[in-house]
């Protein structure tokens, strides 16, 4: 019995050696730590993977273990600095470290909408066209047509993420870019005003916030690139181009033919003008609120018939009343948000009291939905895009599929210098110019006291 109780220990003892022996051969005993990571901002979230698969934070991990990261930003966000890993030198949003102790990683996230810019996130599904079966102003069924936006029945588009200025750009901006610009090779045709009663070229007047006017479509795109290069130190995102293949930014506005057939990459993160579809949504974005709109997919849009804002149409001779409302109800709506100097009132045209003779400093009226002032009225505002009466006459050329995708406006034009797109109306036109459907155009060699622009960015 001894003899078999000695034996059996001694079979315990060599099994415990083994056992610890393969045990720290497989790792049951490895050196373990502790691996935490976050973002600093709410810009985004940091994913953490090994070979065994995704990792969470808190984790004890062996050393030796190799971790990639990944940051997943938000819209309008971007990965910037890490801390505690390598970032990679192709994808500034991967980092990779490998396991030697207790460790935070930590990724900032920089938001990438330039200051006084608002955030547009068009639906991922796209806008679907719808007809518009409501009153709209006009004297035939031919206006009628142009004052129904771009977003018409059977058309379907696909809109990019973009930022987009909260006011119309003031002369006292462009008179600070327009110098420098000069300074270092930009070539103008027009110096632009202050408001609609400034002298060309003259210093800004101190207090006031005035919209630049008398400048061209050919001295915006111009003027763009220099601001552009003046902020960012570089031309490399200048979004306006001789060509696709020279991408060489414009910068002469007295060269018409290269100014008129600039193109435009809209890959590049660089100052520009909207597109007209661009315009639009952000004059009639009202997301789920769906007071004096209508639904378009998943978002409601202000109806064509209304100022961008407006909670009710404007006062048209072809505007029905809405149940309980009077002329004067519907004029006091629209001026609450847009700067026009006639309204309707049932039997007559009256100017507006107090008149106005001129634009008023940019953010004086309410702003719409998206916090963006002066979508209606004050002054026109050129769009990137070549005008033509039919939006979608061209959209073969942006078609993905069914979608109409991020187009940049027509090809086609019966004008012999085709003019651009300019909406929103302005201070010398009756309110009906104000509505967020009406469509208009304007050579791009020519400028006029009416009519300005307001800055875009794709993001």
């Amino acid at each position: 019995m001894k003899k078999i109780i000695n034996t059996a220990f001694g079979l315990l003892v060599f099994c415990m050696v083994c056992w610890g022996f393969f045990s720290c051969r497989s790792g049951v005993n490895e050196e373990r730590f502790i691996l935490s990571f976050i973002a600093t901002s709410e810009g985004g979230r940091l994913i953490a993977t090994s070979k065994n698969g995704e990792i969470t934070s808190g984790s004890k991990l062996a050393k030796g273990t190799q971790i990639e990261f990944e940051a997943i930003a938000n819209p309008g966000y971007e990965s910037g600095e890490w801390t505690g890993a390598t970032k990679d030198q192709n994808d500034k949003a991967k980092a990779s470290l490998t396991i030697n102790s207790d460790i935070t990683v930590s990724v900032q996230f920089n938001n990438i909408v330039p200051n006084n810019f608002v955030m547009v996130s068009p639906p991922k599904e796209g806008i679907i066209g719808k007809n518009v079966d409501y009153d709209v102003p006009g004297d035939d069924e031919d206006e009628k047509t142009w004052n129904k936006g771009v977003f018409v029945q059977d058309r379907k588009v696909k809109l990019s993420l973009y930022a987009i200025a909260k006011y119309e750009l003031t002369y006292r901006l462009w008179k600070e870019v327009y110098d420098w610009a000069v300074d270092n090779g930009y070539i103008f045709i027009n110096k632009g005003v202050e408001g609609s009663e400034g002298v060309e070229g003259d210093a800004p007047t101190e207090g006031k916030n005035l919209p630049v006017t008398k400048i061209t479509w050919r001295d915006v795109v111009v003027w763009c690139n220099a601001y552009t290069e003046k902020n960012t130190g570089a031309t490399s995102e200048c979004a306006y181009l001789k060509s696709k293949t020279e991408a060489i930014p414009i910068k002469d506005a007295s060269k018409a033919s290269e100014c008129d057939g600039v193109y435009f990459d809209k890959t590049r993160k660089g100052f520009r003008l909207p597109t007209e579809a661009e315009w639009e949504l952000a004059a009639r974005w009202q997301g789920e609120n769906a007071t004096n709109a209508e639904s378009y997919g998943s978002v409601y849009l202000t109806r064509v018939n209304s100022a961008s804002g407006a909670t009710l149409p404007v006062p048209d001779e072809k505007i029905g009343l809405p149940q309980g409302k009077t002329y004067a109800d519907l004029n006091n709506e629209t001026k609450r948000v847009a700067v026009y100097n006639r309204w309707y009132d049932g039997s007559e045209w009256q100017e507006v009291e107090p008149a106005i003779d001129g634009v008023l400093d940019v953010g004086s009226k309410d702003p719409n939905a998206l916090g963006l002032f002066d979508m209606s009225g004050n002054v026109y505002e050129f769009c990137f895009d070549v005008y033509n009466g039919d939006p979608k006459i061209d959209d073969a050329e942006y078609k993905d599929g069914e979608f109409v995708v991020d187009p940049q406006g027509n090809k086609h034009s019966t004008a012999q210098i085709p003019g651009r797109v300019r909406r929103g109306g302005a201070f010398a036109n009756k309110a009906t110019y104000s509505i967020v459907g009406a469509r208009n155009e304007q050579a791009p060699h020519l400028a006029n006291n009416r009519i300005g622009f307001r800055l875009a960015c794709s993001l």
